[in-house]
């Protein structure tokens, strides 16, 4: 006779899929053929669907797929009144935001090519050397780097993130869609290009189809399988391949996306995901490391004696123990009551993933792409799944494997075999056997 744990949190759902599959990429046929048909089938068939969450002055203001076309078409107008052609690049350099994304979508929608890049990515001045063989007729930025960018390239259409003297995001957003502007692309789907940064393994420009990009959204989606209900919240630049699909991913499951500032203000938006970039996590270790040993002699070693025990009992498989609320709350980020998973865009030394488990108590993930997509890593996220230990999830390292002859568990984080027996139900969701 099984015990089943509890069932999966808000916004996730576990998946069976090919749970031994760690590289490989699987060929599945994607639903839609380009990203307009993926965005038109919520605009058809959804229109008032909550897309984007976006915060002002702390109040958080919901923008569905038929506020968002429109802001799209109030863009794409304003473009065209300036002469721009169906086969105009439009380029971004800058981090994801509630604006960066929407020029990406402006692009993808109307079939343009798309340059991404980044400030963490390459320098101002190497970023306008980058764009001059592609030609961009238009750049996103913000208002600074559009100063530097613009002494470097010239007949190019600044759209910048506050006022100035280049075209402001929010006044053209409310543009008048006066000026003809184009039908939306249902063919030729348009290209997306990495720009080749020294900073990550993208030595190399990598462009990539939409279509292409659909074909991996339906393997990954088998693998993380997020539902409606969920609000996916990404502080990641706009050239991580990672924030591109999960975009898509979003669309494809009807979920939330949003666009925190920083790990602080991660709360105002109540997320249930959470994915960030390896700087962030390594920043933010760094800094409670750092305010743990500038504490008091009795202070480090309560802590220490707390972190030991709880990660004895995270790799037991065991709940958290009461002293979350009593020290480790003191050393967390307020991510929110809903928050149940975070993804992490790099390769973390395995001393910053313990830390993160044991301060949040949260699985933190690594999530790869396909090396070829240049500028993240070398294999599918397929191997995320999250198993329930009481009401500790598991990150990847410290997913279970089960013996086939026995049922017995072995736990990866440790390298240890758990003294139980269990087996997967049809969710995924593991049953250990009470006998």
């Amino acid at each position: 006779m099984g015990t089943n744990y509890s069932q999966p949190p808000r916004g996730y759902q576990y998946s069976t899929q090919q749970f031994d599959n760690e590289t490989s990429i699987i060929e599945v046929e994607p639903d839609f053929k380009s990203f307009y048909q993926l965005y038109n089938n919520n605009y058809q068939n959804m229109k008032n669907l909550p897309y984007l969450l976006r915060s002002i002055n702390g109040e958080l203001i919901t923008y569905s797929y038929e506020k968002c076309f429109k802001i799209c078409q109030s863009i794409h107008s304003f473009l065209c009144s300036h002469q721009m052609k169906p086969n105009s690049t439009i380029a971004v350099y800058s981090k994801s935001s509630f604006e960066s994304q929407i020029i990406c979508d402006v692009a993808l929608l109307f079939g343009h090519h798309l340059l991404l890049s980044s400030p963490t990515s390459q320098a101002p001045d190497k970023f306008a050397q980058s764009i001059r063989n592609f030609s961009p007729f238009a750049v996103f930025c913000s208002t600074e780097n559009a100063y530097h960018i613009s002494k470097f390239v010239s007949n190019i259409q600044f759209i910048t993130d506050t006022d100035s003297k280049f075209n402001s995001f929010h006044k053209i957003s409310e543009f008048s869609t006066k000026y003809s502007t184009p039908e939306a692309k249902t063919t030729n789907e348009p290209c997306i290009t990495f720009l080749a940064s020294p900073t990550n393994t993208n030595s190399e420009n990598v462009t990539i189809s939409s279509y292409d990009m659909l074909t991996f959204l339906s393997s990954w989606s088998e693998k993380l399988k997020l539902c409606r209900d969920a609000t996916i919240a990404v502080l990641l630049p706009s050239d991580d391949n990672v924030a591109r699909l999960v975009n898509m991913l979003c669309i494809y499951n009807h979920s939330k996306l949003c666009f925190p500032n920083s790990l602080d203000s991660v709360k105002e938006f109540n997320p249930t995901h959470i994915f960030l970039s390896e700087d962030i996590v390594n920043k933010e270790t760094s800094e409670i490391n750092k305010q743990i040993a500038d504490s008091s002699f009795f202070t480090r070693s309560y802590y220490n004696l707390h972190y030991f025990w709880k990660n004895t009992w995270v790799s037991w498989g065991s709940a958290a123990p009461n002293s979350d609320k009593k020290i480790f709350i003191k050393y967390q980020k307020d991510l929110g009551q809903d928050f149940h998973f975070a993804f992490c865009t790099g390769n973390l030394p395995k001393d910053v993933h313990e830390n993160w488990i044991v301060r949040y108590g949260k699985p933190l993930s690594t999530v790869f792409i396909p090396s070829k997509w240049g500028n993240v890593g070398a294999s599918l996220p397929c191997d995320v799944r999250f198993i329930k230990y009481g009401t500790l999830g598991g990150p990847v390292e410290n997913s279970i494997s089960i013996d086939n002859e026995n049922g017995q568990i072995f736990s990866r984080l440790n390298g240890q075999r758990i003294c139980k027996c269990g087996f997967w139900d049809e969710e995924g969701s593991l049953v250990i056997d009470s006998k």
